[in-house]
């Protein structure tokens, strides 16, 4: 079920996680929920109906297809977190408002750009591991109290990938 509890059938990729489940839907079938000035309102995570969310890192491929899920409304909470810039020579770290239905792809590309970084594909980690690009901190134990510190970093290179193929 999806926002305002209409029902509709369809597959997801099966080799998707659910974050990424998700990031599929709201480019198909559901709008990003944006305030009138364009900021966002909240994101999504699958759940079964009564139950928490999936984790964020759930394969749907041990997801039972013939069982229900619905979208859940993430709200975007605003809290402090540390960022810290190893992509940066200097490393810098400073204090900023972010929010924890962003998800983290997104975040790190703002910071990137924000901070000039030099072109490339950036990541955010916590605790050293990396956040998946469609997670949001939301999902992350203890997130919404502050307190997180997220480490801006150089994504590596993808394997198979040639040097200005744009694929």
């Amino acid at each position: 079920r999806g926002p305002g509890g209409r029902a509709s059938r369809m597959k997801l990729p099966l080799g998707a996680t659910a974050a990424e489940a998700v990031a599929w839907l709201l480019g198909n079938l559901v709008p990003v929920r944006l305030d009138p000035a364009g900021r966002l309102t909240g994101w999504y995570r699958l759940a079964r109906p009564g139950e928490p969310p999936l984790p964020a890192e759930r394969p749907m491929s041990e997801v039972d297809p013939a069982g229900q899920l619905e979208l859940r409304f993430v709200p975007n909470e605003v809290i402090r977190a540390e960022i810290r810039v190893a992509a940066s020579d200097p490393p810098a770290r400073f204090l900023a408002p972010v929010g924890v239905a962003v998800p983290a792809a997104s975040l790190a590309d703002h910071l990137a750009a924000w901070l000039g970084l030099p072109p490339g594909r950036y990541r955010l980690l916590v605790d050293g591991r990396p956040l998946q690009p469609h997670g949001i901190l939301a999902d992350l134990p203890g997130a919404a109290e502050g307190g997180v510190v997220l480490e801006l970093a150089a994504a590596p290179r993808e394997r198979g990938r040639r040097k200005g193929s744009g694929a």
